[in-house]
């Protein structure tokens, strides 16, 4: 097993602002370990009175290690000095186990609130960010980003203690080891040092390295799952999902090499460990055989507790290597998201303004806009949507009409010029009023996979049963949604694909006008419908759009002829506005546009 190693190592800022996040918790964390780490050194140790009780050593014990725990023993109130030195054993044993328990139970507790916390908190950025920012970034990436990279920082707080507890726990054995028996302590140290050089360049040069692709992977996993499942209509259709599967395959293998890799590597530290620490425990009793058969017999309680200290460390030397690799292979997964909570996420503007209601319309001064480095997509537009009538706006592809509209529901801001409602500025409304009084359908209703009911209530609870029944009756709904097996409680499938697109578009309409807003806005919402199906859902965009003031981006000329005004944009310009009437009789661009569509 080799990797080549990446000129670019790791960082450990992730790791600090996680932890100064949370650093009560891990803070206590610590402390429990420090304790744990002194009880277990103790406990080591303690074995010493219990040998020499049994094995009855005749060596001078005065100002030792021994003497103080014989000291301890004898607080004891029992006379056997193998029973008192056995009962403190024992005490010592049930506080180190105690206090163990309480260190996995607070372990566990903050590993699942910073998975709680880390995952809400980014979504919670998400939720709030501009519409610009969805747009710039891919979907699966965010979703890698904000659920499964989370997961990483809240096992780096799980794995980072209990590694430090191993740490320490070989650290205070070697020490209370060195003041039992010097002669041990140096092979021992020798041992401990060579483990921690290799272990430390193999986290660095190998682990992390194999982390970061594996990131890499899982996060290209779950852009190609995101696309396949979100497309998989055309891509049927088009019979392509072999390629979308050969993707997601390539993804995954290399995702599986690298997890398969690291585990691997994982494995290494217990049998190079057990192999080392029975060779340096048989050279070391060789030795003192060789050179000082004599002694042998005075040194087997110091033996014994040296043989204790090994039982203890191995395993604690072999689980923190293991620890080790495997938590520099989480580091870039934490990496990614300490980007996903630290990052600019441009949030929407809001501004305090709430207008009890519409009194004039919504202007468009002068307006400008562009994505970032692309052509305009709207040229210094003047325009006016007039309270109480029907504005339709028609043009070809690219125009710039779904812009308009992004431009209206505060999605997008201006580069120049500005949206006034009753003029004030858009960005000066709240938006929640603001959005509030608007009903939107778009030519892809967003259809959620539960019931007929939630999909028109749409998360506003506040609505009782005949508003919804009523809505769904006003959008010429509620005759199919009786037919249906469950009527409002028939769950409908993802994306609604167990409805016809007419089916969706007059649910999507009852969830527009469920709240009564004054401002509908429908955007290509029959473009993609067939004739039987455009004719009922146009029958419930009128049925609606009474009283209101109603923006319809339109498609199809024939649905719009009796708006109120009719504005051709073309390019991101209005080059014509007026009546259908008034437009045909110009002979211009819309009568061109009508000709060519009959």
């Amino acid at each position: 097993m080799s990797e080549r190693a990446d000129a670019s190592g790791p960082r450990y800022t992730a790791v600090l602002y996680f932890l100064g996040r949370y650093k009560l918790l891990t803070g206590s964390i610590l402390m429990l370990i420090l304790t744990t780490s002194v009880l277990e050194s103790l406990s080591v140790a303690a074995f010493l009175p219990v040998f020499s009780s049994l094995l009855g050593s005749s060596e001078d014990q005065t100002g030792s290690v021994l003497a103080f725990f014989q000291d301890m023993a004898g607080l004891v109130p029992l006379s056997d000095p193998l029973v008192a030195a056995s009962v403190l054993l024992m005490a010592l044993f049930v506080a180190k186990t105690l206090f163990t328990v309480a260190l996995e139970a607070l372990t566990a507790y903050t590993s699942g609130k910073v998975l709680y916390t880390v995952q809400s908190e980014i979504m919670d950025r998400y939720a709030s960010g501009q519409y610009q920012f969805f747009l710039d970034n891919r979907q699966g990436t965010l979703l890698y980003n904000g659920l499964t990279a989370p997961m990483a920082v809240g096992l780096l707080l799980l794995r980072g203690p209990q590694m430090t507890a191993f740490l320490l726990r070989v650290v205070t054995i070697a020490v209370v080891l060195g003041l039992i028996f010097p002669m041990g302590f140096l092979p021992f140290v020798c041992l401990g040092l060579l483990y921690y050089v290799l272990i430390h360049h193999l986290s660095r040069t190998v682990s992390f390295n194999l982390g970061r692709r594996r990131a890499a992977a899982g996060a290209e996993q779950n852009v190609i799952a995101n696309e396949l499942i979100s497309g998989i209509r055309q891509i049927i259709a088009l019979g392509v999902t072999g390629q979308w599967a050969k993707r997601f395959d390539r993804q995954t293998r290399d995702h599986a090499e690298a997890h398969g890799r690291l585990m691997g590597w994982m494995a290494i530290p217990r049998p190079l460990m057990e192999v080392s620490a029975v060779l340096v425990m048989l050279g070391f009793v060789l030795s003192i055989k060789t050179l000082s058969p004599g002694d042998l017999v005075d040194l087997l309680p110091k033996l014994g507790v040296f043989a204790m200290a090994l039982v203890q460390m191995l395993p604690a030397l072999t689980s923190f290597g293991r620890l080790r690799i495997e938590t520099m292979g989480l580091l870039p997964d934490v990496d990614l998201a300490h980007l996903a909570m630290t990052s600019l996420v441009p949030k929407r503007p809001d501004g305090t303004v709430v207008l009890d209601r519409l009194e004039r319309g919504i202007a468009f001064e002068n307006v400008s806009f562009a994505h970032r480095g692309r052509e305009p997509l709207m040229k210094g537009v003047d325009l006016t949507f007039e309270k109480g009538k029907v504005t339709a706006v028609v043009g070809p592809s690219g125009a710039g009409k779904t812009t308009l509209i992004n431009l209206v529901l505060g999605l997008f801001q201006p580069d120049g010029g500005r949206v006034t409602v009753d003029g004030v500025p858009l960005d000066e409304l709240k938006q929640s009023a603001w959005l509030g009084s608007i009903g939107l359908v778009s030519q892809d209703p967003f259809i959620h996979n539960s019931s007929v009911v939630d999909n028109i209530v749409f998360g506003r609870n506040a609505h009782s049963t005949e508003s919804v029944v009523q809505a769904a009756k006003t959008a010429n709904a509620h005759g199919f949604i009786l037919e249906l097996p469950e009527g409002y409680d028939t769950v409908i499938g993802d994306r609604g694909m167990k409805l016809s697109g007419g089916q969706q578009q007059r649910l999507a309409i009852a969830r527009a006008v469920l709240s009564s807003p004054e401002i509908l806005i429908f955007d290509e919402a029959t473009s993609s419908l067939d004739t039987a199906s455009e004719r009922l859902v146009q029958e419930a965009i009128h049925s609606v759009s009474r009283d209101r003031t109603v923006i319809i981006i339109a498609h199809r000329l024939s649905t719009i002829r009796y708006a109120d005004k009719i504005v051709v944009l073309d390019q991101g310009e209005v080059i014509e506005e007026g009546s259908h009437e008034e437009l045909l009789e110009r002979q211009g661009h819309y009568s061109r546009l009508v000709a060519s569509s009959t």
